[in-house]
């Protein structure tokens, strides 16, 4: 059997690789799986079962090293050269027969200068990144703005010439980007679903928390964006007694402060059930659940999304959830960031420029559930893609 190495730069893409990683094991049980995850600690692969290769990091810059100055400076002091270095080893060390890349240029980038070294193997690529939506209206100030983000807003010469040159299937994001790529010379891109909507399966059950009013979810990020759009997405639950308001993260920054009038409450036994890590009261009695580990859970019983969160608000789109957002300071979801996200999702994603607690409310009282369903349908796409793509890849290489 080959061993089949899975590369992915980024957490979002750890996830996607090893929910790949299972059907691929659902399909072929004694397949040889390895990973390198560059960006994180590859837990998602471990918790399948995959070996993971490498050093564990996970870069202060979140994985975006080199968008700014300050934060390269960052991850170079917290090791980045090494940890690089060790990686690089990890990909050449595992002599794989087949290379599953999960990201964009950089793990294409690893991919041939390492797993090329001691081997010579079939390489796939899934892109979970680019779209041809985020070129809609695009203007030139918008181009200057995000000249550091030039290899998620489109395909980039060197990539396309990896992709012609390495890469036996591109699996892109949506249909239209695929599209896209073939007219960009690489006749081997297909769609057969995006990876986001195959990672949505209900971690429980939060009936026993629900009162019966429609379900307004809040999901502030997993990067320290949380610690200026929670506390303002709280302001917001208390303009909304219509709805009952809770939250996904799976970590709390310490340095998290409350606006006046919230404070923090223990959660009951009930509370714990629904995994619960903490408790946000309003003086007027707004209770707000700070869920740990039911993030998908809350998107399904979700009538409408507060979020700034990159791949929450394309999965809650794409099931069909209509998202409100506004931009915060960073790290990820800065005005450019949002700006392009609205691009990519169009009628489903409502940016807010002047975000007031009541501004925002009132754009949660107004969206267009009908709107966003069809945006997310075309933009996202229907669960099981995971299952086509690792048919097609053993397909490929004559193992179903």
């Amino acid at each position: 059997m080959p061993k089949v190495l899975f590369i992915s730069n980024g957490h979002g893409e750890d996830t996607l690789g090893a929910r790949l990683a299972q059907e691929f094991l659902a399909l072929r049980p004694d397949l040889e799986l390895e990973a390198v995850p560059i960006v994180g600690t590859g837990m998602p692969y471990e918790r399948l079962g995959v070996p993971v290769l490498g050093p564990r990091w996970s870069p202060p810059s979140g994985g975006f090293t080199f968008t700014s100055t300050a934060r390269f400076i960052t991850d170079w002091r917290d090791g980045m050269r090494q940890k690089t270095h060790e990686q690089h080893w990890a990909v050449r060390r595992a002599k794989a027969d087949v290379v599953i890349v999960v990201g964009d240029i950089y793990a294409l980038g690893v991919t041939k200068l390492f797993a090329f070294k001691e081997a010579k193997p079939s390489v796939f690529q899934v892109q979970p990144l680019v779209s041809r939506y985020y070129q809609d209206g695009m203007t030139a100030q918008d181009r200057l703005e995000r000249v550091n983000r030039v290899t998620v807003d489109s395909f980039t010469p060197p990539e396309l010439w990896l992709m012609n040159n390495m890469v036996r299937y591109v699996y892109a994001r949506d249909a239209r980007t695929a599209a896209w790529l073939q007219e960009l010379g690489v006749a081997q891109a297909h769609f057969l679903g995006n990876l986001m909507m195959d990672c949505l399966e209900p971690e429980l059950d939060l009936s026993p928390v629900l009162n019966g009013k429609p379900v307004l979810a809040l999901l502030p990020g997993t990067r320290d964006d949380h610690l200026e759009s929670l506390p303002k997405m709280l302001e917001v639950a208390a303009l909304l007694p219509e709805f009952q308001t809770l939250a996904a993260l799976p970590v709390l920054h310490p340095k998290l402060e409350l606006s006046t009038g919230w404070v923090w409450i223990s959660p009951t036994s009930v509370d714990n059930s629904v995994s619960a890590v903490r408790v946000a009261e309003h003086l007027s009695g707004t209770r707000v659940l700070i869920l740990g580990s039911a993030f998908a859970a809350l998107l399904h019983q979700a009538q409408v999304v507060l979020g700034t969160s990159g791949t929450g608000n394309e999965q809650s789109v794409g099931l069909g959830k209509p998202v409100v957002s506004f931009a915060t300071s960073g790290p990820q979801y800065t005005k450019n960031f949002a700006k392009a996200q609205k691009r990519l999702l169009g009628a489903g994603l409502t940016l807010l420029e002047n975000p007031s607690p009541q501004a925002i409310a009132d754009a949660i009282r107004a969206v267009d559930v009908a709107a966003a369903r069809e945006a997310g349908a075309e933009r996202m796409g229907a669960a099981g893609g995971a299952a086509r793509i690792a048919a097609h890849v053993l397909g490929a290489l004559g193992l179903v």
